[in-house]
């Protein structure tokens, strides 16, 4: 199982972050967390740092959904307009539109949806 741990210092909260984790024998990734957490502060006398705290754990999707866009034909009929040809399409996903021209597979996206941020669904 692959899972994420968020974690903080138990004297600066504010200061968190996460580590991921790739163990096969875990069923409860909460649990190892803690006890993940509670054997590091049982070792701090050792090796010093600061105390930690446990705030949660998250399991990560291996077969999470492709941040593709799923486009869905939406014209009837391809559209003509002067010497060009085109298909209208929307993402069933994230809802931008695009076009796709004559026989290409490609679709671009229309130019209100140009930003890189619309490359992918999010």
């Amino acid at each position: 199982m692959k899972y994420k741990l968020t974690i903080c210092d138990e004297i600066n909260p504010s200061h968190q972050w996460d580590e991921i984790y790739t163990e096969d024998d875990v069923t409860d990734p909460e649990a190892r967390g803690k006890e993940m957490i509670a054997d590091y502060n049982e070792g701090i006398p050792r090796h010093g740092g600061e105390r930690r705290k446990f705030i949660r754990a998250e399991i990560i999707d291996l077969n999470a959904k492709s941040t593709d866009h799923d486009w869905k034909k939406m014209s009837p009929v391809t559209v003509i307009k002067g010497n060009k040809t085109y298909d209208v399409y929307q993402c069933s996903k994230c809802g931008i539109t695009g076009k796709r021209y004559g026989l290409n597979t490609t679709v671009k996206r229309d130019p209100k949806f140009k930003a890189p941020k619309y490359e992918k669904c999010q």
